[in-house]
């Protein structure tokens, strides 16, 4: 499966990204960082899913990732992570956002929060975001494919994209494949995919899925209905909502957004 599976000229239309970028401009604090909405403050993960949303639609114009992060961004960056209370998955977030204007914390301060963090590996997102951590920053792993967290027997499809996403990491010729005919059957008649066979659709699950189906090499059963899924997403407001009908929120249309690209 190519990562775009969505025509460009019917979903990235210049109104489409006009929308999203005043959707996204809405949630930004002019103390710096971006929230789930107006009214709330900003933390680490929207703050990741609105700027990585803006690279994406910006890529497309050829724009810089760095003109994306202002002063004020940096610095509320600079202090979540100087707090000290991040785990793999925000450190990421906010170590990743930091190398797209070359300010990144030392190599050694980066090393010393992993050791200090070790504990954290139990989660397969948090391993997910560790092994992440060490891969984008040329980091030695402090743990190995024995110390990877087994799999459910019943997996939700986020846990399965995690689990395969290591062992790729670990053992490169293994394909894993087996799953594929699992993953097929979550796709609900609405071209959705729920946590697993038989339960709701939603677009963090859906993109979840398409992840999934690229690390396998494989596409969904109806891509058609796929589509059509991710469009009855879009809303008036600008953004994309969780599932059809829903209330928009950035992190359903980062998912949106990712999928579609």
């Amino acid at each position: 499966m190519t990562k775009v599976i969505l025509p460009k000229n019917k979903f990235l239309t210049s109104s489409l990204m006009r929308d999203l970028m005043s959707f996204l401009k809405e949630r930004h604090k002019a103390s710096g960082g971006y929230a789930a909405t107006r009214l709330l403050p900003a933390t680490v993960e929207d703050t990741f899913q609105a700027l990585d949303t803006l690279r994406l639609l910006n890529t497309l114009n050829g724009f810089s990732q760095r003109v994306l992060i202002s002063k004020a961004d940096r610095v509320f960056l600079r202090q979540k992570w100087q707090q000290g209370d991040l785990g793999f998955k925000g450190a990421y977030q906010v170590l990743l956002l930091l190398s797209w204007t070359q300010d990144l914390p030392p190599l050694k301060e980066i090393k010393g929060f992993i050791r200090r963090n070790l504990y954290r590996f139990s989660p397969l997102e948090e391993f997910f975001y560790g092994e992440q951590i060490c891969q984008k920053f040329g980091l030695p792993r402090p743990f190995g494919p024995g110390d990877l967290p087994p799999l459910s027997h019943t997996p939700v499809i986020k846990d399965l994209f995690f689990w395969l996403a290591l062992n790729k990491s670990f053992f490169p010729r293994q394909t894993n494949k087996k799953w594929g005919r699992w993953l097929r059957e979550s796709q609900n008649c609405d071209g959705g995919f729920g946590f697993k066979p038989g339960t709701t659709s939603f677009i963090d699950t859906t993109r979840y899925a398409l992840e999934t189906f690229r690390l396998l090499g494989l596409s969904p059963r109806d891509t058609k209905a796929l589509r059509e899924f991710l469009w009855a997403c879009r809303r008036p407001q600008g953004g994309f909502s969780r599932r059809p009908g829903a209330a928009p929120f950035l992190d359903a249309t980062w998912h949106a957004v990712v999928s579609i690209l």
